[in-house]
């Protein structure tokens, strides 16, 4: 599980005690257990996938109308999250086609509506060309359009979320005004700055900038945020911080090292 922070909330405040409009997002992948709902405003459940046909292949426990039951008994939203990393190439693919847009759309409402879901969170990672960037624009606004109407049924806000890398640049190819019109927030992968990627070892989530970076520009949770509501004019209410529960390790004896002859490092979910 991967948690999403807003950046303005105290994360040690009780959920009667936290501002309406503050968000407390987990990630939830695989089977859940022990779920300790008191820590969240909305769990994203991932992932929900499909082939380049718009066919959605129901996998694990996604979707789960037993999850969405749980959570709303405690106050908790939960949004289907679709894609995830390594998808892209489906993505494109549905958007290329608009019958397989359409049964894809179709597809993903019913599941939101039947299970019960809070809305979507749309993890394209990313859009490559100018085509498939039309294509997720589209996308974007039919889903938005079709959770309105849902929400209007159900008596309750539908939200849309997106994830985004915390490279600035994967956010470029999308306006503000976008952003502004369709997402109620966009959850910033501020993590995997580092990994077996790269040819040095570091802080995978690094709050700040390290001076021992070696070569190339410097990252940070802090750069990436300050980009995004500096350079881009995004507004904060928009933007949520993404936090890892989960570490890497490097073969090395001391941070930023080279990792040219180090063993290639795993990750330890949890």
């Amino acid at each position: 599980m991967l948690t999403v922070l807003s950046a303005s909330s105290p994360s040690f405040a009780a959920p009667e005690e936290r501002d309406k409009d503050n968000v407390f997002v987990g990630y939830l992948f695989g089977q859940p257990r022990d779920i300790n709902f008191r820590l969240y405003t909305h769990l994203c459940h991932a992932f929900l996938v499909a082939d380049g046909e718009g066919k959605v292949e129901q996998r694990g426990n996604v979707p789960s109308r037993e999850l969405t039951g749980n959570a709303h008994k405690a106050g908790v939203k939960v949004i289907l999250s679709l894609g995830g990393w390594g998808w892209d190439r489906q993505f494109a693919s549905i958007v290329a086609k608009p019958e397989a847009e359409d049964r894809y759309v179709k597809s993903v409402m019913a599941i939101v509506d039947e299970s019960d879901y809070d809305g979507i969170d749309l993890d394209w990672e990313y859009p490559d060309n100018e085509k498939e960037i039309v294509g997720f624009e589209r996308l974007t606004r039919r889903l938005r359009k079709q959770l309105d109407a849902v929400g209007e049924q159900k008596k309750r806000r539908m939200v849309l979320t997106m994830a985004a890398s915390s490279n600035p640049g994967t956010l470029r190819w999308l306006s503000k005004e976008f952003l502004l019109e369709t997402m109620d927030w966009v959850n910033v992968m501020t993590y995997d700055f580092t990994g077996n990627w790269t040819n040095y070892a570091g802080h995978h989530s690094p709050l700040f900038a390290s001076s021992k970076q070696p070569g190339g520009t410097a990252r940070s949770t802090e750069l990436t945020m300050k980009d995004l509501l500096e350079e881009r004019g995004i507004l904060a209410d928009r933007l949520a911080v993404g936090s890892p529960l989960y570490g890497r390790s490097f073969g090395v004896k001391e941070p930023y090292a080279s990792t040219k002859d180090a063993p290639k490092n795993r990750v330890p979910w949890g």
